[in-house]
């Protein structure tokens, strides 16, 4: 599937947006979006869309170049941050432990991610190869090594925000 780091960053504030009130969710979702606004540096870099001066040998992008964040991305990781050096456990100020018996939030979001990631893939079929949702159903089913039941369910959880994001 083509990268657009814009579809990226939208995807990530559309995830964020399901469950806004939770800290943890806008620290994992802000480094994903940092992470997203890093893989499309390095896209650039080594696919030589970036003038000469803009190019470092060692970190691909030259380390001064200005780069664009979403300030609620440099917001929420700010927040961690002052949270952390005012003495908070670092998983306890990033918002990543899981509590008694649960699995940490990266874990839970991970799994979302790539749910989403599965209905992106399917909307992506029905547009670009004009195949039925059921038929890219069905292909998912073999691509993702899942049950037809599991990717069903993770279309009905997730297709319409993958119409969304695939605009």
């Amino acid at each position: 599937m083509p990268w657009d780091v814009d579809k990226h960053l939208a995807g990530c504030l559309n995830a964020y947006q399901a469950d806004p009130g939770s800290y943890g969710r806008a620290v994992f979702f802000a480094f994903e979006a940092i992470a997203g606004i890093g893989r499309e540096g390095m896209r650039k870099a080594h696919s030589n869309e970036l003038p000469k001066e803009l190019k470092d040998p060692d970190w691909d992008l030259a380390p001064t170049s200005c780069v664009d964040v979403p300030w609620l991305w440099v917001r929420t990781l700010t927040e961690a941050w002052e949270r952390y050096k005012a003495g908070e456990r670092l998983e306890k100020a990033f918002g990543q432990e899981g509590g008694q018996g649960k699995s940490s939030i990266n874990k839970k979001l991970d799994t979302e991610l790539d749910h989403r990631s599965i209905a992106i893939w399917i909307w992506h079929r029905v547009q670009e190869d004009g195949i039925t949702i059921t038929d890219a159903i069905s292909a998912a089913e073999n691509h993702f090594n899942k049950s037809d039941g599991r990717i069903r369910k993770i279309w009905e959880m997730y297709g319409r925000s993958a119409k969304h994001i695939s605009k």
